[in-house]
């Protein structure tokens, strides 16, 4: 029951005469108090309330009472609009102390407190702690350890790391929870590497901001810029794709222009040296409606459903059949369609996949720790992922794979060490597993160590590393095994 007014009777205790306490149900009466020893802090909205809560019950001189045997039960004082507390409200003290792990408020507020009551003890409250709203977005970007959105009137955020201004906020600082790109641009998508930042305008005009020693933004300079900077191209574009320190745009004529890192020939341009600052013609003859980058390769997407990738291809991450660097487009093999195709990778990682006219999703490159859903390290053809997913949209991360089904279920797969699977204790898997069953996902996005998604009515969550900030709330640190509200800014 929501308590509107709450009076906090500071100084006063309850005498309560426990003769369990006592064995024999003599001696005299023993004065005890309520306390929280760990009290709510700011939480999202849907999120669990971290760290657990704790309340005690202790004696006059500060001991826990260990012999109350009484349940301890919480309410929610809510001093500012309609709301809950969802979770086991009541637990029964265990030593004196009880646990609540498991709580959550339904209404984002900013004055609520926990109001603990037990037997006839005098209640106690927490301090005031806030429930923050949930960001709504699409088009997210993950970088390795940053994040980005956009908002539903175009405008960007971005959270995390910004050591080299791919937050585009004007700074150098990061941010735990989302700060505006320092633009009055608006974007119909944008798309992230490794530590850059792209935008898409509605024009058609591509603006990039972030680390630039490779020359990845595109701007005919290397050096870093820490708000949006247009990139250097007559033709307009329809769709990016960013790679680890590359980048590629498709034009509005189906050709395909990429500039940055281009040592293993994953720019297309026929060369396997140097650092186009500017777009560089991929040479192709095809027509393409989108492109993916990967660490050091790229894929691309034909009207008709054909793969074709370059770059480099030490693990078969090019789906040629071969192990030979690709400086050019080349046909993935076994004359597949695609609906949906994306290229990833890191370090480790080099691998690519996608989604079949047929309904299956294939993947194919390097299998590190079987994370491409396959017994084989080296996958160089389109290789059928376990079981029937159903998924119809899939995105490659750095370590893992993500896809979504028709129904809006969100399944991952692929390494988790840290949390960036999505479930709670799962450090790996070899096949697809179910994310948050509850929740209906429109878009996925796996970065480094970390993964975000939006759901159908467009909350964004997100869940895995967080040293950065990149999941989006202040909870800095070892980071989230499950998804995890990112904050709504302020205003």
């Amino acid at each position: 029951m929501d308590r509107i007014h709450l009076v906090l009777r500071a100084g006063l205790a309850v005498a309560a005469v426990v003769g369990a306490a006592c064995g024999d149900g003599q001696g005299p009466a023993v004065p005890m108090h309520l306390a929280f020893v760990v009290e709510p802090g700011a939480t999202g909205l849907d999120q669990t309330l971290s760290p657990a809560v704790v309340v005690a019950v202790r004696a006059q001189d500060g001991s826990a009472a260990a012999g109350w045997s009484e349940p301890i039960t919480l309410t929610l004082d809510a001093l500012s609009g309609a709301a809950s507390l969802a979770g086991e409200c009541e637990a029964p003290p265990v030593g004196g102390t009880a646990v609540f792990d498991d709580l959550s408020v339904d209404v984002p507020g900013g004055d609520y407190r926990l109001v603990a009551t037990s037997g006839g003890l005098e209640e106690a409250a927490s301090r005031p702690f806030a429930v923050h709203d949930v960001l709504r977005a699409h088009s997210l970007a993950l970088g390795w350890t940053h994040t980005c959105a956009l908002d539903a009137g175009g405008a960007a955020w971005c959270w995390g790391d910004n050591e080299a201004g791919q937050l585009g906020d004007g700074t150098r600082t990061a941010r735990d929870t989302p700060v505006a790109v320092a633009t009055d641009l608006r974007f119909a998508s944008l798309e992230a590497g490794a530590n850059h930042t792209c935008g898409l305008t509605a024009g058609g005009d591509a603006w990039c901001w972030g680390l630039n020693m490779a020359a990845q933004l595109g701007t005919g300079a290397t050096s870093e810029a820490e708000a949006p900077t247009r990139v250097l191209a007559d033709d307009g574009f329809a769709s990016l794709g960013a790679g680890w320190r590359h980048t590629c745009g498709v034009t509005a004529s189906g050709r395909i222009r990429c500039w940055g890192t281009n040592y293993y020939g994953q720019i297309g341009d026929g060369t396997s040296a140097g650092e186009p600052s500017a777009p560089s013609l991929v040479e192709s003859p095809e027509s393409f409606v989108d492109v993916s980058g990967g660490y050091y390769h790229s894929c691309g997407l034909t009207a008709d459903g054909r793969a074709l990738c370059w770059g480099r291809n030490a693990y078969g991450e090019v789906g040629d059949g071969t192990q030979e660097a690709r400086l050019v487009p080349t046909p993935v093999s076994g004359d597949l369609r695609f609906t949906s195709l994306s290229a990833g990778g890191s370090g480790c990682h080099y691998h690519t996949c996608g989604v079949a006219i047929d309904g299956r999703t294939y993947c194919w490159g390097r299998n590190y720790q079987r994370h491409l859903s396959s017994p084989d390290l080296l996958l160089l053809t389109p290789t059928p992922v376990y079981g029937d997913p159903g998924i119809v949209s899939v995105e490659v991360g750095a370590t893992g794979v993500c896809g979504i089904t028709a129904a809006g279920d969100l399944r991952c797969w692929g390494t988790g060490a840290e949390g960036q699977l999505g479930i709670a204790g799962v450090l790996a898997a070899a096949f697809p597993l179910t994310v948050r069953s509850d929740l209906r996902f429109s878009e996925v996005r796996p970065g480094r160590y970390h993964t975000c998604a939006s759901t159908d009515d467009g909350r964004v969550y997100c869940w895995g590393r967080n040293l950065e900030g990149q999941l989006g709330n202040p909870s800095t640190g070892a980071g989230w095994q499950v998804p995890a509200p990112v904050w709504k800014p302020a205003g």
